[in-house]
């Protein structure tokens, strides 16, 4: 409906991006809280983190072959069906302490939903971008996300302060659902000439080949390190703030803030050849310091340090590592015999296996050794306080070594 005012399938990317940040940003800020009240327990947490990822890493593998035909928002527009379908489930199946399997389907269509928009992003980034405007675009699309992050918390925490939290989550997942059911709507088409689909043989030379071990070895570090500290980290936050308002007025101030940086950021590389690796260097030095600091002291102030890090910094890292593995993906698929789709689909197949493991790992210990959720998540955020500079070392590996596959093929 919307394709006469997207001309570029660029800002049709940047439609369906921001549209699923509306949607995770209303309901998605509240995710661990939510879970939290329900269960009581870091185990169960763990557990439907296990399924969700579970059912991610299944939707994921279908979407990418569904999105190979060349129309990008097919996938995107499956994600906001099901998007529709969790506010749906939510608003009139709300479950309570008593009646918690109602957990199992709403992680399941999360999980669905999640792996759809991923493969696509993934596959429309790299048929429809280039290297060289990469690092700008994705930018641009990271402050699009973040004024969309800056306004949705808070006015969702705020409705939440003045309702019962039944009837606060309740509203909230309607919400989210009308969001999504509007942008499904709505959405401009994305088209372009297919891309050789992908081809799952690959993927055991793609596990075994001595040229990917670095790039394999950051991949499945990363993910278990990124991800276990992003959900260690919502746990604790949780703790500390201890009601939705709270949260929702913290996750918005923190997007705020990052939302001017890195509108100063974009404004300073335009134009400009870049070591990605310094940015990064700088990055995981604010993730680290963040992380310590939160793990030893666990209080407002403490907190406030970690946001100021994660608003300033933190991006920093996630943005232009993910450039440098983007690029890692492009100069296998130009020549080491991969077809464009494959590197980014094996990549998030080894993510998403690495993610498994590492909450398989975590209920397993936790319900040996039972704790509260808030010490569990202590002790994980803890352990993995120095985890960013292992990132940065593997990450100066692979953009080394993609310095000399580019200039070796140069030279041929």
């Amino acid at each position: 409906m919307l394709d006469r005012f997207f001309t570029k399938n660029s800002s049709r990317i940047a439609f369906y991006v921001i549209t699923y940040a509306l949607y995770t940003t209303i309901a998605g800020s509240f995710d661990v809280a939510f879970t939290l009240r329900i269960t009581g327990s870091f185990t169960k947490l763990a557990i439907l983190y296990l399924f969700y990822y579970s059912c991610l890493a299944l939707s994921f593998v279908v979407s990418t072959f569904l999105v190979s035909a060349g129309k990008f928002s097919r996938g995107f527009r499956f994600n906001l069906f099901f998007q529709a379908s969790i506010g749906c489930l939510m608003f009139f199946g709300m479950p309570t302490k008593e009646q918690q399997l109602i957990l199992l389907p709403y992680f399941m269509l999360k999980g669905v939903s999640e792996g759809f928009f991923w493969s696509t992003r993934h596959a429309s980034f790299t048929c429809l971008t280039d290297n060289e405007h990469r690092d700008r675009f994705l930018l641009s699309l990271q402050v699009g996300a973040i004024v969309v992050s800056v306004s949705m918390p808070f006015l969702a925490g705020l409705f939440m302060r003045f309702n019962t939290v039944r009837g606060g989550y309740s509203g909230i997942y309607i919400a989210a659902a009308g969001a999504a059911l509007v942008s499904l709507i709505l959405g401009p088409r994305i088209v372009t000439a297919p891309p050789v689909r992908p081809d799952l043989r690959k993927f055991r030379t793609f596990l075994v080949s001595p040229g990917n071990r670095s790039w394999r070895d950051y991949i499945f570090f990363s993910s278990i390190n990124g991800t276990l500290a992003m959900f260690s980290a919502g746990v604790l936050n949780f703790g500390v703030l201890r009601t939705e308002f709270n949260l929702g007025m913290f996750t918005s101030s923190v997007a705020l803030l990052s939302a001017v940086f890195i509108l100063n950021i974009r404004k300073r590389i335009k134009g400009k050849n870049i070591r990605r690796i310094v940015f990064v260097s700088i990055g995981a030095s604010g993730d680290m310091a963040g992380r310590l600091v939160y793990t030893l002291f666990l209080n407002i102030p403490s907190l406030i340090f970690k946001a100021f890090c994660d608003s300033f910094l933190t991006p920093l890292r996630s943005i232009f590592a993910e450039n440098i593995i983007r690029r890692r993906s492009d100069l296998m698929a130009a020549h080491d015999g991969y077809s464009p789709l494959e590197p980014y689909l094996f990549q998030e197949l080894y993510i998403l296996g690495a993610r498994i493991l590492a909450f398989s790992f975590c209920a397993i210990v936790f319900t040996f050794f039972p704790v509260g959720p808030f010490v569990a998540a202590r002790i994980i955020l803890g352990f993995l306080a120095l985890a960013p500079l292992i990132d940065v070392q593997l990450l100066k590996r692979i953009e080394k070594e993609n310095l000399h596959k580019m200039t070796s093929h140069d030279i041929l």
